[in-house]
């Protein structure tokens, strides 16, 4: 996307009241909402920079759980760094109909079992330590 149309949207996004986001760009924002299992019913939309995250995240096992109507889920880095920065549950739920799955370094070595590929158009996990999509039948 040309960076001026990305700076309109992150300008409309921002003007909005932020428990009436339905897109979160702010790494804050969205620490809080995964961390604490806090509000996120109406987003639809993710896109966090982990380089931004000073201290790591720790994302809750239902940090995805109210978060019904999530379409967009991109999680990338900026800066190359070697630390981990986002911490998973090993039963995190996935939202039911992701259609878009971008996670630059996905931290697990297999994707949880909540993951419903069926509604997935783009799965891109690159720079991923995965070694294989699920643990037993999907």
């Amino acid at each position: 996307m040309h960076k001026l149309l990305q700076q309109v949207a992150r300008h409309a996004v921002q003007r909005q009241k932020p428990w009436k986001r339905q897109i979160l760009t702010d790494a804050h924002e969205i620490c809080d909402v995964l961390e604490t299992n806090y509000g996120g019913r109406r987003v639809t939309g993710i896109s966090l920079d982990i380089s931004t995250i000073p201290n790591g995240m720790y994302i809750s096992a239902g940090g995805f759980k109210k978060m019904c109507d999530l379409r967009f889920l991109s999680i990338y880095e900026t800066r190359r760094d070697t630390n981990i920065r986002v911490h998973l549950p090993e039963d995190m739920n996935f939202p039911p109909l992701l259609r878009l799955l971008h996670w630059d370094l996905y931290p697990e070595k297999c994707l949880p079992h909540t993951l419903r590929p069926e509604h997935l158009v783009e799965l891109n996990l690159g720079k991923s330590k995965l070694e294989k999509l699920w643990q037993g039948t999907q």
